[in-house]
């Protein structure tokens, strides 16, 4: 089994090039792609906690993968994957502008999860799962068009709904994530398990 090596800030990771098989995100998973990923993130939890919306997010599928096993990046990743709050997404909806300026040079753009931060270089780095509270449990609900939520799933699939109290209360900044700390569920374990089955 042939392996690489990259460091990451302080933190040094070991990639098992057969892991890459069936996949073609070999080249995309180097140390410049991460390190504008984590620019971009850096710059986005700034802007949340100046608009004291820092509770409003937290780490979700292979970001949080990524933090539980590997303390960042997982080989196979190729962005950062957050659940934000309705009265977040509709922050950023109200005020893209601002964010956008204070983005630069990423920028943010509307999707039907809620919303993507991009790269002109290197495309989407984060997806902004939007995720709101309906029958006690956390289940993702898109953007808001014509007063309607476009994507409200009442009867979301299994591995992206999620009782309240795996999700909330967020424990701030408690996954280490490279050479920064972001927001976790409550029950990173439960959020894992449900995700992927195990």
């Amino acid at each position: 089994m042939k392996q690489s090596k990259y460091k990451i800030g302080n933190n040094e990771h070991i990639i098992c090039k057969n892991l890459y098989s069936n996949y073609n995100k070999i080249d995309l998973i180097n140390e410049d792609f991460c390190l504008i990923c984590l620019e971009c993130l850096s710059k986005f939890k700034n802007i949340l906690v100046t608009r004291n919306l820092d509770n409003s997010y937290c780490a979700i599928s292979g970001t949080l993968l990524g933090i539980e096993r590997h303390n960042g990046f997982i080989p196979t990743d190729d962005d950062i994957d957050l659940i934000i709050f309705r009265n977040l997404y509709e922050d950023i909806d109200n005020n893209i502008d601002i964010y956008n300026e204070k983005m630069y040079p990423f920028k943010l753009v509307k999707s039907i999860i809620g919303y993507k931060i991009i790269n002109n270089i290197y495309g989407i780095l984060i997806d902004l799962f939007v995720y709101e509270l309906f029958e006690n449990h956390f289940i993702p609900s898109g953007p808001i068009i014509d007063n309607k939520s476009y994507f409200l799933l009442k009867n979301a699939l299994p591995f992206c709904k999620f009782h309240k109290s795996i999700i909330l209360p967020i424990n701030k900044n408690g996954g280490k994530f490279e050479n920064l700390y972001i927001n976790l569920p409550n029950s990173s374990k439960k959020c894992i398990e449900i995700n992927y089955g195990l």
